[in-house]
C-alpha cells in the first residue's frame, strides 16, 4: 500500500471558548503569531510585577514588625527575656522572608527574560548587566546579599535589637517621648566565621570598616531602593514591546467582540484542516484583566525607588506658627 501524501492545512481562527454553537472568526498565520507572542509577553511582564510585588509586601512586614516592636516598648515596659527574645525571632522571621524574596526576584527575573527574548538579546543582557553593576556600587545589596548566605548556610542574621527613647521637643507646645527599635548586625562575629566565601568576606572587610556593630534597616531599605531602581529598568526595556503586545491582544479581543457580541472567553486556534474533518490545536486563551492588573502593580509601585530617603512615623502634627 502506498504511504499517503496528503498534506494536512493549517487555518487560523478566533473562537469564543464557551457552550453553544458559535462560527469562528478566520485570522491569518501572521496575525495568530503575532497573538501568541503578544500573550506570552503579557503573561511574562505580569509575572514580573507579582514577584516584585511580592518583594514589597515581605519588606512591608519588615518596617511593620519594627513598628510593632517599638509600640509594644512604649506600652509595656520590664519584658522578660524570654518576650525580648521572641521579638528578635519575629525581625529575624521577617528579614529572612524578604531575603528570600529578593534571591527569588533576581533569579527569575533572569530566567524569565531569557525565555521570552533569548539569552543574547539586548533586555536581557541590560538586566544581568545593571544587576551585576549595583551589586559592585552598592555596599547595602553585597551586606545583604551577605546575610542571605549566612541564612541559608549558618545562623539568623540578627541577634541584637536596640530599644531607644529619646525626648523630642521639636512641638513648642508640648513634649513628646520617641520609640523606636534598631535591629543591627554584629560584623566581628560574622568575620570569625572561617566558612564565609571570598566575596563575601570583602564585602566584611567594607563593613568593618564602618564599625564593628551596624544597623540594619538603613541597609534594608537602600538595598530593596536599588532593586526597585533596577526593577525600573527593566519596565523602561520592556515598555516599546508591551505597547505592541497589548495593542495586539485588546485589538483581537476588540474583532471578537464585534464578531460574537460580549463574551468574556476568546481564543485564538490552529485549526488543523485534515481528511476527518477540523481539529483544534495550540488554543491560546486571549483576555486582558493580566494587562490591566500589570498596570495596576506597577502603579503603585513606582515611589518604591526613593523610600530609602524617608521613614513612617506616627507622631502628632507640630502647631502651625
Amino acid at each position: 500500500m502506498a504511504p499517503s501524501t496528503e498534506q494536512h492545512v493549517n487555518h487560523y481562527k478566533l473562537v469564543r471558548l464557551t457552550l453553544g454553537p458559535c462560527p469562528p472568526l478566520r485570522i491569518d498565520h501572521a496575525e495568530y503569531s503575532a497573538i501568541v507572542k503578544a500573550k506570552q509577553g503579557v503573561v511574562t511582564a505580569l509575572a514580573l510585577e507579582e514577584k516584585f510585588s511580592l518583594l514589597l509586601e515581605n519588606y512591608a512586614e519588615y518596617e511593620s514588625e519594627l513598628l510593632d516592636v517599638a509600640l509594644r516598648s512604649s506600652i509595656f515596659s520590664q519584658q522578660a527575656w524570654g518576650e525580648f527574645q521572641s521579638d528578635i525571632h519575629a525581625v529575624n522571621r521577617r528579614l529572612v522572608n524578604l531575603l528570600t524574596a529578593t534571591k527569588l526576584y533576581a533569579d527569575h527575573v533572569d530566567h524569565e527574560l531569557i525565555q521570552l527574548y533569548g539569552r543574547g538579546e539586548p533586555v536581557p543582557i541590560m538586566y544581568r548587566e545593571e544587576r551585576d553593576k549595583n551589586r559592585a556600587s552598592v555596599l547595602s545589596w553585597r551586606a545583604l546579599e551577605l546575610l542571605r548566605n549566612v541564612v541559608q548556610h549558618r545562623d539568623f542574621p540578627v541577634d541584637e535589637l536596640s530599644l531607644e527613647s529619646s525626648s523630642d521637643r521639636s512641638d513648642p507646645d508640648r513634649a513628646f517621648v520617641q520609640h523606636s527599635v534598631h535591629p543591627s548586625i554584629d560584623v566581628q562575629r560574622l568575620s570569625s566565621d572561617r566558612r564565609i566565601d571570598a566575596r563575601d568576606r570583602e564585602t566584611l572587610v567594607e563593613l568593618a570598616a564602618k564599625g564593628p556593630k551596624l544597623q540594619l534597616t538603613p541597609m534594608v531599605r537602600d538595598y530593596v531602593a536599588a532593586i526597585a531602581r533596577l526593577h525600573g529598568l527593566v519596565r523602561d526595556a520592556m515598555a516599546s514591546d508591551l505597547d505592541i503586545w497589548d495593542l495586539t491582544i485588546s485589538s483581537a479581543l476588540e474583532k471578537a467582540r464585534a464578531a460574537f457580541g460580549d463574551v468574556f472567553a476568546v481564543g485564538a486556534a490552529r485549526i488543523v484542516e485534515c481528511e476527518d474533518g477540523e481539529e483544534e490545536h495550540d488554543v491560546v486563551e486571549i483576555f486582558d484583566d493580566p494587562i490591566k492588573r500589570r498596570r495596576l502593580l506597577a502603579a503603585r509601585t513606582f515611589h518604591v525607588q526613593f523610600l530609602a530617603n524617608g521613614y513612617v512615623s506616627s507622631k502628632p502634627k507640630t502647631r502651625k506658627a
